[in-house]
Formats: structure tokens, sequence, C-alpha cells
């Protein structure tokens, strides 16, 4: 039989042994706690991080995306047509008799961007006087065929464009056209 003291002194050993264990296990546990801990804060950081780059690169995007789709406005209103008409024109012209006749002109440009058009606008006592000095040079025989019209429209579109700075003049149109004769 085993001594009983004997007994009572492995058991005590063997508890000491076993909280020896616990406390080295435990002493184990906080180490890997304290890594646990550490990911979760980089983790944490990172994640973070990536929702803010995010955020900025996002509206940073959207803010690319917006300015895009408002240059592509732009081109479109840019390449779209306007119709740019101008107040009746009246002028004297000479005749092929001694009568003096007066020409009375309408017309409507037609104009590519908004940018000519704000440019006619702008500058619009010169255009108007460009088409009286053209007008004004041209005589009764000068606009008397469909032709000669078009050359007349055709002068008148090229002076334009040398006088625009932004752009030039697609067509010109007479919406109407009389010859009269003088009223003394």
């Amino acid at each position: 039989m085993a001594d009983p003291k004997v007994n009572f002194v492995q058991s005590k050993k063997a508890g000491a042994a076993g909280k020896g264990d616990v406390s080295a296990s435990s002493s184990k546990a906080k180490i890997p706690i304290g890594l646990i801990v550490f990911i979760v804060v980089q983790g944490a950081l990172l994640a973070g991080g990536l929702i803010w780059y995010k955020g900025y690169v996002g509206v940073k995007q959207e803010e690319q995306i917006k300015a895009d789709q408002e240059a592509e406005e732009k081109k479109k209103i840019e390449a779209m047509t306007f119709q740019y008409p101008l107040e009746t024109f009246s002028t004297n012209i000479s005749s092929a008799t001694s009568d003096l006749k007066v020409m009375q002109v309408s017309m409507t440009f037609e104009v590519l961007g908004q940018r000519i058009q704000d440019e006619m606008n702008s500058r619009i006592f010169e255009v108007r006087d460009e088409i009286n000095n053209v007008l004004s040079s041209k005589s009764e025989k000068d606009v008397s065929s469909p032709e000669k019209l078009r050359t007349l429209q055709q002068e008148i579109k090229h002076r334009m464009d040398k006088l625009l700075e932004k752009g030039e003049v697609q067509k010109v149109y007479f919406t109407d056209l009389v010859i009269t004769e003088r009223v003394q």
C-alpha cells in the first residue's frame, strides 16, 4: 500500500504543477490577446484609411465626371447652329434709269455656336456697318436675279467672316428683299 504522506506530497506537487500550468497558459493567452488587439487596431486604421480614400477619390471622380459632362454639353452647344436675325436694312441703290431706288433687306445669319452669336451681339454696330457698306455699293442689276442674290449673300458672308474673331457665319438668308422707287 502506498504511504498516505507520499500520496499527499505527490498530489501537492501535482497541484502546484497544475497551478503552474494555469499561470503558464494564462501568460501565453496574453500574447495572443495583445496580438489580436494590435491586428484589430491596424485593421480599423486600414479600413478607415480605405473608406477615406474611396470617399476622397469618389468625390474627385464625381467632380471629374461632372466637369466632363459640362464640357460635352458645351461642345454640343458650340456645335449647334443658331439663327441670328438682323433688323431690316434700307439703303439707296443706283438703277439703270436716273430714278433713285431704295432696297430694303431683312436677313438672318446661320451661325455655329453661342460664342459667335454673343460676339455679334457685342459688335452689332460693326456688323450693321459692314452690311450697309456692301448693300449700298450695289445697283439694281446686281440684285436682279437669283444667282446675283446668291453672290450677294456670299459677299456678305465673306465680309462677316473677316469681321468676326470667334468663328464664322455658316449661311446668309434674305428673309425679305424689296426694291422700290424713292419717293421724294
